[in-house]
């Protein structure tokens, strides 16, 4: 079998495959950002009521059996969607997201931020996307370092960063203290110029 991608679609060759049996529309097989979604009329309630067709974008949606395969596009950025339920087509309606395991998770996080800006804001921002792990890591260096200049344990400086609950059943293991050391000391340097190579 022949895997072929054109301008963002992605084929699968095989002589007997048809329109309806192929992966030629974004699937969980084929792209794993692919978002699910269960839609469901809106009773009264249309503060959070979505409907497809008022979105400022190119739509593309193939109807399959009871499913809706739903590509919005704008600015070369895509997102698709798998959605099951009520028609998108027949006006607002709710949409819940379905998520089994964490298979994709990440790459479903970015399609569900990118939906949601072009839903608020008509547009996709580029820059919407979720924290990396490295951001993460200098935000809670930051965090250590403020409760080591203000003289703070170290099961304090813990609580902020990973919540009292995680803190108080993990703290007898040992390994949270020894992360909260590493982030001190890191925190430190950056103070002392390290910061420096960021730039």
């Amino acid at each position: 079998m022949i895997k072929l991608k054109f301008g963002g679609w992605n084929f699968f060759g095989a002589p007997a495959s048809t329109a309806g049996s192929a992966s030629i529309f974004w699937c969980k097989e084929v792209d794993p950002s692919v978002v699910t979604a269960r839609i469901t009329a809106v009773n009264g309630d249309f503060s959070s009521a979505i409907d497809i067709k008022n979105l400022l974008c190119q739509k593309t949606i193939f109807v399959k059996n009871d499913y809706h395969h739903v590509i919005l596009s704008k600015d070369k950025i895509s997102i698709s969607l798998i959605c099951m339920g009520q028609s998108v087509l027949e006006g607002s309606s709710h949409f819940e997201f379905i998520q089994m395991g964490f298979e994709g998770l990440e790459q479903k996080y970015h399609t569900m931020s990118h939906f949601k800006s072009l839903c608020k804001r008509g547009k996709i921002r580029k820059e919407y996307a979720h924290p990396t792990d490295q951001f993460d890591k200098l935000l809670n260096c930051l965090i250590a370092l403020d409760g080591w200049l203000k003289g703070e344990f170290h099961r304090e400086t813990a609580y902020k960063i990973y919540g009292k609950k995680r803190v108080d059943e993990e703290w007898p293991k040992g390994y949270l203290l020894s992360r909260i050391c590493r982030l001190k000391k890191k925190a430190r340097e950056l103070m002392k110029g390290g910061y420096l190579k960021l730039l």
